[in-house]
């Protein structure tokens, strides 16, 4: 059965470990997809291609840089001539940092802000007008356990996705009426590049200790509960955080 059948979704950050999983179960669900990536190569564009084909899902495929807000503008601009409708947008881009408080630049600060929260949000504004009011649309926020654990190294990382937390709570309230639901996934430890480029094998074999499956997750489970929620069978969640985690124990501070 395929769970998203004649619904259209925008996805972003589609290039990475985790959207392009994402992408892929939403065209095998039966979405057509408006696939935003930073850059458009030809690898990912091949990868694309391939997923339309095998599942036979309309993908479209846009420019959307999240640091520029000029970029999202103009990359919704192109969308509603591309489309007459979007049932799901699920806002999966985002970038990582690592830096201790003491060494965190305000630059640095609103870099990161801007692509995790900002600019999202600014974009998810401007995708909710294009929703339709038909008790059916809805927004998946992808976070992060960083927003909870509060990781050493990650102050600003881990700020913007609990900014985002908390946004999307309110949101709900906001939105619910219009039927949009609003949900969080928040992923833990996700066998990825990002998660090998910016986490030691120390700290990843420290937290290992501390997740009840005792295994790093993968892009698939995390794309499996996405499409979980973007789909009817989820009709009465609504607000929730998912946590993709294996079960993660609460840190000893001392």
């Amino acid at each position: 059965m395929k769970l998203l059948k004649k619904k259209t979704s925008i996805i972003t950050g589609c290039n990475g470990g985790i959207g392009q999983k994402i992408l892929e179960k939403f065209a095998e669900n039966g979405s057509d997809i408006i696939a935003c990536v930073r850059k458009i190569d030809k690898n990912f564009v091949k990868k694309a291609n391939l997923f339309s084909k095998k599942f036979k899902s309309d993908i479209k495929i846009f420019q959307l840089d999240l640091a520029d807000e000029n970029s999202l503008k103009d990359c919704f601009k192109k969308i509603q001539n591309s489309t007459r409708k979007i049932d799901i947008l699920v806002n999966n881009a985002g970038t990582l940092e690592n830096s201790l408080f003491q060494m965190t630049t305000k630059k640095k600060m609103v870099e990161i802000f801007d692509v995790n929260f900002f600019n999202t949000i600014l974009f998810t504004q401007l995708v909710i007008k294009k929703m339709p009011k038909n008790k059916n649309s809805n927004i998946i926020n992808l976070s992060s356990s960083s927003a909870f654990e509060g990781n050493k190294g990650r102050f600003i990382y881990s700020s913007s996705k609990a900014a985002m937390n908390i946004a999307t709570k309110t949101l709900v309230k906001e939105v619910s009426r219009l039927g949009i639901r609003v949900n969080l996934i928040s992923p833990g430890l996700i066998n990825t590049k990002m998660l090998k480029n910016f986490t030691s094998n120390e700290m990843i074999l420290k937290t290992l200790k501390r997740i009840a499956s005792q295994k790093l997750g993968t892009p698939e489970d995390v794309a499996n509960a996405t499409v979980f929620l973007a789909s009817d069978q989820s009709s009465y969640i609504n607000g929730h955080n998912l946590k993709v985690d294996g079960g993660l124990f609460e840190e000893e501070l001392f």
